[in-house]
């Protein structure tokens, strides 16, 4: 408390305030640049250079003059803690507070750091330790004046205002501030899929109920009434052109403001009906040689000279859902897809990148490229950065692997969820940032700033396991003998993001390459070979390693003496001669053995050339018996159809009388109602004979099941409404085997018919197709009487009476459903039941998929419900 004392070789200096020094309390100091030092007094801030003191109080903006501690910035400004005012940042001639009002934990600050990565540390009296490090990304949601935290789509206007299209309305961003516009405003509805500005600074909006443009300060808007494909708008673009494409939920269309014709001949619309997969239409994308590239529900399009060419998982998509589409100045067109990650489409092919790949995450609502030629995409889960030169190696198979760096809340987003499935989903403003909407406000990033503020950490080898036993020092040791196992124990020095700091490491003498282990802090080696190795460990980065960043450790793992090149020479030798006496004595007893064996192969040759005649002329008279019975069946069963349908014939005639009595026509109907039931068992005989005949051949092609059940339902739609039951089928997604289609067909119209026959009216019967892993399968499900245990057991056996019993007094010939099993067994498939007495039947048809299928698409979230 005396002033600040100056020791300068043997003499010391005290200054007080007769020499300008507010007060004779010091607390902290700080050496500045060009000789200058700070003083921190009780009085307020002051600054000594060439002898003289130049003092700061709170007159000047400080809001309490008690100074505890000093400290200058990386960007060369002054932090200065004080006594109940804060933290204040000093630039020279502006002080800026940060307070508990602005998240400091206690105003009053004892202490102040800056650490090597930009963090600041600050003390406090009672208030614990605060880090305080600068967001990468800024947020600005509906305290800042959005119109709502929900923001959909993105857009910049040629004169520099963003546009934000929100769940509930429009709003204008510039110098002025935010501005929003409602259907107050004129506005066609206020849930915005997706804005655009054109080259005309027209502002066109899509939204739920059609599409508005904004032009000197007025709404026009347009509908399906105009021409527009459909009202709900997830995605806009305009072309080199200035054709306006606008995406909707049921197709795609294009206009041409400039046009002075009517509405519906500006509107051309693309949809299911010329050539789309899918009529919603997510993201667009202008190719660089004038097409037009169309992300549908359902797949890609390439659209070129009025022809759509489709592209889905059958052709190497991961996912037909395509959330975003870009196309790079070099004629990449990367394909960000729901669920399926990234895709990228060069030398017309596809090349899949997902998370088993290393990437962040599979699902991909947006992808811009910045200025250094970098990918940032966003996604459910955050928003991620991966250089575009390392996919493109991954594509080229040069590496096995790509990195990603995520970036979430810690960065300064309000939430991780980034929304898509519309377009624009992000935007590139002309100063190079990058424009995101999220599910709570809108959030931009300056990739230039990111890269500037990337710091690798040094890493630490904290503990060393060889062979079972803890190494101490980490210079070079030797092991004793053992198994070669290894494990290591490593960690980034960082405080801005100590979860984040990913790896790479090498064992030299083993590895040939770097491996890339994430954020994982441990490395195992085991059965090491005897030798020297060097381990080296680093952050992740170009710089890492030339930096002096990286750690090692070597060690060297001795032999076992059986290890020895002294003990191998050892055991050739001795094996060498042990092979050769142990070849003298087989080859002595083979040649016994030999004389042995000629003699048995005569005797046994002789047997077996008797029975092997035998057997053939078994084989030959059954096969004879065989074809026989065959044929004396089918020649019955020919010659009793053709007098069986005449039968049929004049029963219904003899019935269609109008004289005839009604115990006539009641014998008649009898008649042809049984000649019917000998007219179905003979055509079952006839079928059941024609696949157990040598010639039965099966004509095998591509079969879509789905399409094939739907034939078989309406086919058998009247006969279900006779008995007031109701046919439900349910398909999912595309199901395709290698069969025989006409086959196929049989099978299925024999379980629905079976189904239709044991049901009791008014009940409904559900068929589903569906694949299961690398499977197909067909299923009916029944509410009938159902199987017995014992019915289970025969149920596909011939001539087999169960228990249960038609419904409607129908034919049953006991033949179906073994004709069922066999076709489906002939295709390499299994036919399984599944039933309890009065609970109904279940039978599954079960083919291996050709292909595998994409699955079960999401429904709630094509439909726009999402």
């Amino acid at each position: 408390d005396s002033g600040l004392v100056r020791k300068r070789g043997d003499e010391y200096h005290i200054f007080t305030k007769k020499d300008g020094l507010p007060n004779t309390e010091v607390f902290s100091l700080y050496p500045g640049g060009n000789g200058t030092l700070w003083i921190g007094t009780a009085h307020g801030l002051s600054r000594f250079v060439d002898g003289h003191f130049t003092t700061w109080t709170t007159k000047d903006g400080l809001l309490n003059d008690f100074v505890w501690s000093l400290c200058e910035s990386r960007k060369g400004t002054l932090l200065i803690g004080t006594q109940g005012g804060g933290l204040y940042e000093f630039d020279g001639s502006r002080f800026n507070s940060f307070t508990s009002k602005d998240g400091l934990s206690n105003d009053i600050v004892w202490s102040v750091f800056e650490d090597r990565e930009g963090l600041l540390w600050i003390g406090t009296n009672g208030g614990g330790l605060n880090r305080l490090k600068n967001a990468l990304f800024t947020s600005y949601t509906s305290l800042h004046g959005l119109a709502y935290d929900f923001v959909w789509s993105i857009c910049e206007s040629p004169g520099g205002d963003l546009w934000f299209g929100t769940y509930n309305g429009l709003t204008r961003f510039n110098a002025n501030g935010f501005q929003s516009y409602t259907t107050r405003d004129g506005l066609a509805n206020n849930f915005i899929w997706s804005v655009f500005v054109d080259r005309k600074s027209r502002v066109w909006v899509g939204t739920t109920n059609g599409l508005s443009k904004y032009e000197n300060g007025t709404f026009t808007n347009y509908t399906t009434a105009d021409g527009l494909a459909g009202n709900t708008i997830r995605s806009l673009m305009e072309d080199k052109e200035g054709i306006l494409w606008v995406g909707t939920s049921r197709g795609l269309s294009r206009f041409s403001p400039e046009n002075t014709s009517s509405y519906r001949e500006r509107f051309v619309s693309i949809t299911t009906d010329n050539g789309l997969p899918n009529g919603i239409v997510m993201s667009l994308c202008e190719g660089n040689d004038g097409s037009m590239w169309i992300g549908t529900g359902g797949g890609l399009v390439g659209y070129k000279n009025g022809i759509c060419t489709s592209y889905t998982v059958m052709d190497g998509l991961s996912n037909d859902i395509i959330r975003s589409l870009y196309q790079d100045k070099e004629g990449n067109l990367w394909i960000g897809t729901q669920g399926g990650g990234l895709n990228v489409y060069r030398d017309k092919k596809f090349k899949q990148i997902t998370q088993k790949h290393g990437l962040y995450n599979n699902v991909v609502s947006q992808i811009l490229e910045d200025d250094d030629g970098d990918l940032w995409m966003s996604s459910n889960k955050g928003i991620f950065r991966v250089q575009k030169r390392e996919l493109l190696d991954f594509a080229d198979e040069k590496i096995e692997r790509v990195s990603c760096i995520a970036y979430g809340k810690d960065d300064g987003m309000k939430s991780s969820e980034c929304n898509g499935s519309s377009q624009p989903a992000g935007w590139k403003s002309r100063d190079g940032r990058l424009w995101f909407p999220t599910i709570k406000g809108v959030v931009v990033v300056n990739p230039r700033y990111e890269e500037n503020g990337v710091m690798i950490p040094p890493v630490i080898i904290e503990k060393v396991v060889l062979n079972k036993k803890l190494i101490s020092e980490f210079g070079s040791s030797k092991s004793s003998t053992g198994t070669g196992d290894l494990e290591v124990e490593y960690t980034g020095l960082s405080f801005y993001a100590p979860e984040k700091v990913h790896f790479l490491y090498k064992l030299a003498g083993y590895d040939d390459e770097w491996s890339e282990v994430g954020t994982r802090r441990t490395a195992f080696y085991t059965n090491l070979s005897p030798g020297t190795y060097t381990f080296w460990v680093s952050a992740s980065g170009k710089d890492s390693l030339s930096s002096g960043l990286a750690s090692s450790f070597s060690f060297t793992v001795l032999p076992y003496f059986y290890q020895e090149f002294w003990f191998y020479g050892l055991c050739i030798v001795f094996i060498v001669g042990l092979g050769y006496s142990f070849f003298r004595l087989r080859l002595r007893s083979l040649k016994i053995r030999e004389q042995k064996l000629l003699q048995l192969v005569k005797e046994r040759t002789k047997n077996l050339v008797e029975e092997k005649e035998n057997a053939e002329r078994q084989q030959r008279l059954a096969e004879e018996a065989n074809m026989t019975k065959s044929e004396i069946l089918h020649i019955a069963a020919h010659d009793m159809k053709s007098p069986l349908v005449s039968i049929k014939m004049f029963s219904q005639v003899i019935a269609s009388e109008a004289e005839v009595e009604s115990t006539t026509a009641q014998f008649s109907d009898d008649i042809h109602h049984n000649a019917q039931r000998m007219l179905e068992l003979i055509n079952e005989l006839l079928e059941a004979s024609a696949i157990e005949s040598p010639k039965f051949k099966l004509q095998k092609t591509r079969v879509d099941i789905s399409k094939v059940a739907q034939t078989v339902v309406l086919s058998n739609q009247k006969m279900a409404e006779r008995k007031e039951q109701l046919l439900h089928i349910e398909c999912e997604g595309t199901c395709v085997v290698e069969a025989d289609e006409g086959r196929i067909r049989q099978v299925m119209d024999n379980l629905v018919n079976n189904a239709i026959k044991y049901s009791p009216s008014g009940k409904e019967i559900r068929i589903k197709t569906y694949c299961v892993n690398e499977d197909v399968r067909f299923e009916v499900r029944d509410e009938g009487q159902g199987f017995t245990e014992e019915d289970k057991k025969r149920v596909f056996g011939k001539f087999q009476r169960l228990s249960a019993r038609p419904t409607g007094g129908e034919p049953s010939t006991g033949l179906g459903l073994s004709i069922v099993k066999q076709l489906v067994e002939m295709q390499g498939g299994k036919v399984l039941v599944e039933s309890e007495p009065n609970k109904g039947s279940t039978f599954v048809v079960e083919f291996p998929c050709c292909k595998k299928s994409s699955g079960v698409f999401m429904n709630e979230l094509l439909s726009g419900k999402a």
